[in-house]
């Protein structure tokens, strides 16, 4: 599904992940169009909400301590026809909860050592779900990452 460049992607986090949402959203968009990054305030999530398409690809991850507006976007997003790619904490989490039919569903463990939650488990699992995007995109995410570096080098943007 996130393969498919005739759906747009969109990537909905909680407040605590975003880091991870980000990082997602640059490796796909490096690899396909349309790939969306979904947070703001209500006037511009109600905006976003209302471009979602059937056929579209919401990947929402969220741990406990759920932010409502993730679960209010996503929930709007299904009604809308998109199928959804869950990364949560739990198989019966708020988010869990909201996939049904033919959405995808990964559990991910959050508890760590520490004091806070742990986001290991969602990084690397997004890091594969990137993989298997250029693996299926080969042809054409192949030319596009070449453009890409092509461009970052001309600009002169990274050191060696």
């Amino acid at each position: 599904r996130l393969s498919r460049r005739s759906a747009s992607v969109w990537i909905a986090c909680g407040d605590a992940s975003d880091g991870i949402g980000r990082l997602l959203a640059d490796g796909l968009a490096m690899l396909r169009p349309s790939v969306h990054r979904v947070g703001g305030n209500p006037v511009r999530l109600a905006g976003l909400s209302a471009r979602v398409a059937p056929r579209d690809v919401v990947v929402a991850l969220d741990l406990r301590r759920y932010d409502r507006w993730v679960l209010d976007w996503v929930e709007r997003a299904a009604e809308a026809g998109a199928s959804l790619v869950v990364l949560t904490d739990s198989a019966v989490s708020p988010l869990a909860r909201l996939a049904a039919g033919d959405a995808e569903v990964f559990t991910v463990v959050a508890e760590s050592a520490g004091p806070f939650d742990t986001y290991v488990g969602a990084l690397a699992l997004f890091d594969a779900l990137v993989a298997g995007v250029a693996d299926r995109t080969r042809s054409t995410a192949t030319a596009a990452l070449d453009r890409v570096e092509s461009a970052w080098r001309e600009a002169g943007v990274l050191a060696e």
